[in-house]
């Protein structure tokens, strides 16, 4: 499933936000060295959510809008499918009942024509 894999990039994207929004809330009670080191370890856990932000987008964009419009294209496709097939069921079947008619009276002519104009 499509969507699901972009929902479950989405939830670590998010994941990863509220761990780095700790980390920072974390370096704040620490020491300067120890906090300049998790400063810097969050700001590439960052980098690395902007990616999967940068991800969830081009996927959604390139792949799952194209996905929904092929759907709604194959539905339309399927209905207008339908269509033909029903008229093409009536068209045969007018053409068995004319040819009933023909062959029960070949002679008859107004019935002949009546069979053939529409009612």
């Amino acid at each position: 499933n499509v969507a699901g894999i972009v929902r479950q990039t989405a939830k670590l994207r998010d994941t990863g936000d509220a761990f780095v929004r700790d980390m920072r809330t974390f370096a704040d009670g620490e020491l300067q060295t120890v906090r300049d080191s998790v400063l810097a370890y969050c700001e590439c856990l960052a980098a690395v959510e902007d990616h999967r932000q940068a991800q969830v987008a081009r996927f959604e964009a390139r792949v799952l809008h194209p996905f929904t419009a092929y759907g709604a294209n194959c539905k339309k496709g399927k209905e207008d499918l339908k269509d033909r097939k029903a008229a093409r069921e009536k068209e045969i079947g007018k053409q068995k009942v004319l040819d009933r008619i023909r062959i029960s009276n070949p002679t008859d002519r107004t019935k002949i024509v009546s069979s053939i104009l529409p009612t």
